[in-house]
């Protein structure tokens, strides 16, 4: 079984034997609270159980942390529970994945997901279709400005992705690449690609160790989530005043 939160919607699907079983795209709804009913609905469509599930795939982003961390919680007490494995799903591949099944893209042809990473930056990677797979030709996840995106990129490119990618395709265009643009909003296959690509882990015995299984930041940590102090509040400030007027009065030997 396969589940995405990294968006409003999650993404569900249940693959076996190299084909779809089931396949559910919910609201994500508050704190992920309709993920049980979802994956029971899931459950009821192909037919099985819990106790039947082989493995586990879960995206890890980059998303929304607050909706990867909910799909990461949920699939890692499942896990415990079932007692199975665990395989991890970076977004940009079920990106690139699920944009060439759309777009119906032939052997050769070149995929780059993109998404916003704030600060003027993007997540991106570039990807070549093959005749049964995908292949990264970039090295790891990036996180750069996409004026700085140059992978030697020649020919004809399909970029799918949130805002960033119409930027993306005007700074390639500028430097003679052709594109087209997909928008990240109703791209399907989310679910049934991230049970694909973990299901494929695992069958290779390739899996996550639940307790350090965690979002892929890409980013590091601190520069993803930075700490300020906050600025004190206008009680505060009172406060502060009210008790440097009473260390003075105290001072002066006033009550």
């Amino acid at each position: 079984m396969g589940l995405d939160t990294g968006s409003a919607a999650a993404a569900l699907a249940i693959v076996a034997h190299g084909r779809v079983v089931a396949e559910l795209t919910p609201p994500l709804g508050k704190h992920g609270s309709g993920l049980p009913a979802a994956v029971n609905a899931l459950l009821d469509t192909a037919g099985l159980s819990l106790r039947e599930l082989a493995g586990l795939a879960v995206g890890i982003g980059p998303g929304s942390f607050t909706g990867l961390r909910v799909g990461l919680s949920y699939i890692k007490g499942l896990a415990m529970v079932l007692d199975i494995p665990v395989a991890s799903v970076a977004s940009l591949d079920m990106m690139a994945l699920c944009a060439a099944e759309a777009a119906g893209l032939t052997a050769g042809s070149l995929v780059c997901p993109i998404l916003d990473a704030r600060k003027g930056e993007v997540y991106t990677a570039l990807y070549r279709v093959g005749p049964d797979a995908i292949e990264k030709l970039t090295e790891g996840y990036q996180v750069i400005t996409p004026a700085d995106f140059s992978p030697g990129i020649e020919g004809y490119v399909t970029i799918v992705g949130d805002s960033s990618a119409s930027l993306l395709a005007d700074l390639l265009e500028a430097r003679g690449v052709r594109s087209s643009v997909m928008a990240l909003d109703g791209l399907e296959g989310r679910g049934r690609n991230v049970a694909g690509l973990g299901g494929s882990k695992l069958a290779r015995g390739v899996s996550d160790p639940i307790v350090t299984l965690e979002p892929l930041y890409v980013r590091a940590v601190d520069k993803t989530f930075q700490t300020t102090k906050p600025a004190p509040s206008v009680l505060d400030k009172e406060s502060a005043n009210g008790d440097q007027g009473r260390r003075a009065d105290s001072a002066a030997g006033g009550s």
